[in-house]
C-alpha cells in the first residue's frame, strides 16, 4: 500500500508540472542571431509574497494567476521591502546559434537572489547569488550577480527569480551572449588574464 502512494505521488508530481504555455507570459525575450546584450527588464511580471513562505512548487502551481499584468514601463524599484519579491520572464532562442548566457543583475547588493529555470523538457534548475551568498559560488567572477543559461537554438525557458534582501529590491537585469560578456573589459583579472 505504501509503495502505491509513493507512486501515485510521483505520478502527480510529473503529469501536473505547468507546461510552459500554462505558465503565460505576453512579453518574452526573444534572441536572435547576432544579439550580444539585451536589456530584459521590461519583460518581466512580478508578485509580492509579504510572509516570504512561498517556494518554487508553490509559485509554479499558481502562475500566472498571481502575477502582475502588463508590460513595465522601465525596471522594477520597489524601495526597502521586507516582503520577498518573484519575477518571471520567458526566454526564447528561436534563431540564436549562441547557446550560452549570463543573466547579470545590475543592481550587486541584494542580499540573495535566487533563479528557477523552467525548461520546456521538464525539470528546475536552481543558482543562487546575492551580497550574502559566498563569492565564489557565482557562476562568473564579477562583482555583479550573475547566473548561467544554457539555451540551444529552438528552445525556450521559464525564468523565475526570488529575490530577498533587507535593503531596496531593484531589478535591472541583462542577457548577455557568453563570448561579449567575456571580452568585455570589467571582466579583466588584476593579472591580466582573460576569464574563460
Amino acid at each position: 500500500m505504501h509503495r502505491l502512494t509513493v507512486l501515485l505521488v510521483m505520478a502527480l508530481l510529473v503529469f501536473c508540472q505547468p507546461s510552459a504555455a500554462s505558465l503565460g507570459h505576453d512579453f518574452p525575450v526573444v534572441l536572435d542571431q547576432g544579439d550580444g546584450r539585451i536589456d530584459i527588464s521590461r519583460h518581466l511580471t512580478y508578485y509580492e509574497d509579504p510572509s516570504g513562505e512561498m517556494n518554487i512548487s508553490t509559485i509554479l502551481s499558481e502562475w500566472p494567476e498571481i502575477a502582475s499584468s502588463g508590460q513595465p514601463s522601465k525596471a522594477y524599484n520597489f524601495g526597502f521591502t521586507d516582503s520577498v519579491y518573484w519575477f518571471h520572464t520567458r526566454i526564447e532562442n528561436r534563431s540564436s546559434t549562441n547557446h550560452r548566457w549570463v543573466i547579470e543583475g545590475l543592481y550587486p547588493i541584494i542580499d540573495e537572489m535566487e533563479v528557477f529555470f523552467v525548461p520546456e523538457s521538464g525539470g528546475v534548475g536552481r543558482q543562487i547569488a546575492g551580497d550574502s551568498v559566498p563569492f565564489v559560488s557565482r557562476p562568473r567572477d564579477h562583482h555583479n550577480i550573475n547566473f548561467y543559461l544554457e539555451l540551444p537554438k529552438g528552445e525556450s525557458v521559464d525564468v523565475f527569480f526570488r529575490v530577498r534582501t533587507s535593503g531596496a529590491v531593484q531589478m535591472r537585469l541583462l542577457l548577455w551572449n557568453s563570448a561579449s560578456l567575456s571580452a568585455r573589459p570589467s571582466l579583466k583579472r588584476p593579472t591580466g588574464s582573460w576569464l574563460p
